[in-house]
This record gives C-alpha cells, structure tokens and sequence, in this order.
C-alpha cells in the first residue's frame, strides 16, 4: 500500500520538529531549573505547573471563539509566537521569590494558555482531516517520528548549554526553534476555517454527549505524561550527578524509540482496530511492568536503559491511540469534537498535578517512595488507553 504525502502534512511535520526541539529543550530541564537554579522546594515546583494548568483550565472554553479569527495553519503557528513571549519571559521575569514572582508572571499564563489552546485544537482538526485515509497509522507514524527528532539531541544539547551557559541560553536556543516552527506555517499558503459552535454548546455536549470512553483513555494517557513532565525530572536531579547527564539518559532513550513508532504504524494500518486494541493492550502491560522499576534504579547506565525500554514501549501505544483518536475526529464535528477532547485533556492535567501535590504534602514515608509509588501507579494507568478505540461505536448524535 502506497504512502502519499501531502505538501501540507509535509509542512505540519517540519513544524512539529522545529516545535519539539524546541519544546525538548525546555521541558525537561525547566523543573530542574525550577528547583535547582531559582531554589523553589519540590511543593512550589509543583504549584508553578497547577498555575500554569489553571490558566488552561480558565482559557479553553473560550478557545473556540478566537479560532474564528484564524485559518487553520495560522491558528496552529500561534503555539510557537506565545510560548517565545512565555519563555522570554521566564529568563527575564523569575528571580526566586515564588509568591513575587507568580504575581508578575500570571499573565503569561493565560497568554500562553490561551494561544496554545487555539493552536491544540487546530493541530488535532488538521491532522483529522489529512490522515483519514487507509495508511492512517503509517501517517500519524510519520508524523510522530518528525516529532521525536528533536526529542533525540534536543536534552543532551540543553543539558549541556545549561551546565557551561545557564538556563537563560536554553532560552534563547528553544525561542530560535519555536521561530523556525511559527515561520514554517505562517508563511505557507492557507485557508479559512468555520467554526460554527458557542462556548455554552461546547461544554453542555462536553457533559452530555461525550463518551465515557474518551474520559478513561485520557485519564491513562496524561496520567503518565503529567508524571513524566514533572515528577521524572525531579526524581533524576536528586538520583544524578548534573543535568549533562539528566540529558544523556533522556536523550539517548529517544533515539530507538523511532523506529518502533513505524513499525506500530504498519501494524495498525494492515490489520486495523484488532491490530489497534493488541498494541494497546500489549503496550499497556509492558508499561506497568517497566515503570515498576523506573524509581529503583539509580546510576545513570541504568535508568538509560528503563527509559529507553519505557520511551520505545511508549510508541507502540500512542500511534494507535492518535491514530484512533483521529478517526473519531474527524467522523462528526471536529472542531468540536477536538474542542471538547482538549478541555478534558487540560483539565485532568490540572487535577491530576493537584492531586500528585496533595500526595506529597500527605505522604509519611520520604520523597523517594513518594517517586517510586507515582511511577508505579502511572505505568499501571497506562492500561486505560486501549479504551480509546471504544469510540467508535460513541458520540451518536
């Protein structure tokens, strides 16, 4: 079966490299700057992303209004332009004073929020629309490889520049990124969207008339990555040496991980949803088995090789999982369809970063069980994510 594609996926997967470099390089390292640069405690670390999640919680209801003023491929550009803004800002703006140094950096919040809001549900409407096609796996697969690129030297580079330079020069390098990712589609032609729903619409068929199914895959899903972003950063600065070799195990584990997420692609394109559910499922298991020993290991030689073994297992669960997702989208409504998928995405990244916060002002028994037992529970969520392909008998109108 032949793979075509397109002029505009072509686009959107050089978007996604310039974006993920770009998004690499910070999001690794900024817990660890966080904590080790600006010395927030591990709770004010963890406050610093429910702030930052909040603001998307406030935001996205609202985000289908503004999308009317944009075409689709300007809509997704603007993640890049706000988080240049957000991240300037943060090299300029925080000084180590957490209550002051909220206070001043809340609007980049919302600001942030508000623009990659826009650009998420765009993205994901976009994607709807170009991989429904027979090779659908392949493609999201495709797409998924021009996004982990960066992932792959993007951490060993930051890493490196923040040991000899400072935080501030992985600033700088990560804002020529997200300008080579903004340019990459503002400057290509386009074409006008209609967006005909209302926020009230949006969130009454976000209560009424969405599956059940969508809410339990997603739990594992952003139960995992929430768990990934925050927690996984903070355990390797207080198990590692530096931050050289933070990036090195991170790093290192991306590179493998390539190959497997087209190999899950053609999977899921020959034999379809049977194809879909034994991946997730598969991938599930291994997931909960591998995560067991993630808060265990302590040298670096070992936890390289967990990651790399949880990174590479990562991909044979979330091409069949996009590529599922996709489907839904595009079958009716998608941009409320993907609106309604984003609201309850950020929103249970909210409640998820509260509810890790609670367990570990509550925990009794030291911050490296608290680390060990949220890696545990995290890979065992995992299991949820074969639920998403019971969208497609849901959303009947």
């Amino acid at each position: 079966m032949r793979l075509h594609i397109d002029k505009e996926l072509l686009e959107i997967s050089f978007f996604q490299m310039f974006l993920n470099l770009a998004r690499s390089l910070l999001d690794l390292l900024a817990p660890v700057y966080l904590y080790l640069e600006l010395g927030y405690t591990i709770e004010q670390v963890f406050l610093f992303f429910i702030l930052w999640q909040l603001a998307f919680s406030l935001m996205m209801p609202f985000v289908g209004t503004l999308l009317r003023r944009f075409k689709i491929k300007h809509a997704i550009a603007l993640r890049p332009l706000v988080s240049i803004f957000f991240w300037w800002g943060a090299a300029v703006l925080l000084q180590g004073d957490f209550v002051s140094d909220m206070i001043i950096f809340m609007p980049l919040f919302f600001l942030r929020a508000l623009g990659c809001g826009v650009s998420e549900v765009a993205y994901d409407v976009f994607l709807a629309h170009h991989l429904h096609t027979k090779v659908r796996g392949r493609l999201v697969a495709f797409v998924e490889i021009a996004t982990m690129v960066g992932a792959i030297l993007s951490p060993i580079v930051g890493a490196v520049v923040m040991s000899i330079w400072g935080f501030d020069y992985v600033i700088y390098a990560a804002m020529f990124f997200f300008l080579c990712s903004f340019v990459v589609l503002f400057l290509t032609p386009d074409h006008k969207i209609s967006v005909s729903y209302k926020p009230s619409q949006v969130m009454r068929d976000m209560w009424k008339e969405t599956p059940h199914a969508l809410y339990r895959s997603e739990i594992g899903r952003v139960f995992f990555d929430t768990v990934l972003w925050i927690p996984w950063p903070l355990f390797l600065v207080l198990v590692l040496p530096n931050v050289t070799v933070i990036g090195l195990v991170v790093g290192a584990a991306s590179g493998i991980a390539l190959f497997v997420a087209w190999t899950s692609g053609v999977k899921v394109d020959v034999k379809k949803k049977s194809a879909e559910q034994l991946l997730l499922r598969n991938g599930g298991l291994r997931g909960a088995l591998a995560n067991v020993f993630r808060g265990f290991i302590q040298t670096p030689v070992g936890l390289t090789l967990v990651e790399s073994v949880s990174v590479i297992n990562y991909e044979t669960i979330i091409v069949p999982y996009y590529a599922e997702m996709y489907r839904w989208i595009h079958e009716k409504k998608s941009f409320e369809r993907a609106h309604i998928r984003w609201i309850i995405t950020e929103n249970m990244y909210t409640l998820l970063l509260l509810l890790l916060l609670g367990f570990f002002w509550l925990w009794p028994f030291g911050d490296m069980s608290f680390f060990v037992l949220t890696f545990i529970l995290s890979g065992v969520g995992l299991l949820l994510c074969q639920k998403i392909v019971q969208l497609r008998s849901s959303f009947k109108r």
